[in-house]
């Protein structure tokens, strides 16, 4: 049983001061991952994060997700607390608490689309996890592709399927990793509004990796990271609030 951080119901995700830093082996080598990270998102909010590659994002993905844990800081996940939490307690808010979405979608090829997403629903807890997982497919889209298997469907399509898995829990935070990277403009746009949407909806946090400056320009909030570093992104003119949060 984990334990809510009082006052925190309306946080969905919440990094206070984060540093990650990696050391080499036996040696005294230290890479300082991530440096004093704030980041503080309500259910509803949409924050796009760019970066070139190595900046720190896959880093902060891990935290969020619970694959690794900060080496100084806090990072909240719907008002617990990973810091306080073992291996196995974070797996679980992991799969009930945290929507994936990735750029190769990560669906197994032998089940259909249904049993996919049934299957994200059943490792999230769901009492009728086909039922859901039906639910989910027509919201997408899908209602009438559910039996096909992913090389049975189109890129588009296979990422809509990983959209519904992303929402097959009751997801507070949505991680979004450049998933239009193998899409052609159009259906990437129509993804990404679909994302945005249906995380709205929810209601979860949406926390939108990209490249591209077009998708950035959708969320309410741009961020870009350096150096381990979240500062203001230059794109659009989204960052024009500051969220202020006491955790």
């Amino acid at each position: 049983m984990t334990t809510r951080i009082h006052g925190s119901d309306s946080v969905a995700l919440g990094l206070r001061d984060v540093f990650k830093i990696y050391r080499e082996g036996d040696t005294e080598t230290e890479t300082v991952a991530l440096r004093g990270v704030d980041l503080f998102m309500e259910r509803g909010d949409v924050v796009a994060l760019m970066g070139r590659s190595g900046a720190g994002k896959s880093t902060l993905l891990n935290l969020i997700g619970g694959m690794d844990t900060p080496s100084a800081g806090r990072v909240t996940v719907d008002g617990h607390d990973m810091g306080r939490l073992d291996e196995e307690g974070r797996a679980a808010l992991r799969r009930r608490s945290v929507g994936f979405v990735f750029q190769d979608n990560n669906l197994l090829p032998y089940l259909s689309a249904r049993e996919n997403v049934a299957l994200c629903a059943a490792l999230a807890g769901a009492p009728d996890a086909t039922g859901r997982a039906d639910v989910l497919l027509a919201e997408v889209g899908l209602r009438e592709r559910t039996a096909h298997r992913p090389d049975q469907l189109s890129g588009g399509e296979r990422q809509r399927v990983g959209v519904a898995c992303a929402l097959a829990g009751a997801p507070a935070v949505i991680l979004a990793d450049e998933i239009t990277g193998e899409l052609d403009s159009a259906t990437a746009d129509r993804l990404v509004a679909l994302v945005i949407e249906l995380g709205r909806r929810a209601p979860a946090a949406v926390l939108l990796v990209t490249h591209n400056p077009e998708v950035a320009m959708r969320a309410d909030r741009v961020l870009k990271i350096e150096d381990g570093a979240l500062t203001p992104s230059s794109v659009g003119n989204t960052m024009t609030r500051a969220t202020e949060m006491t955790l």
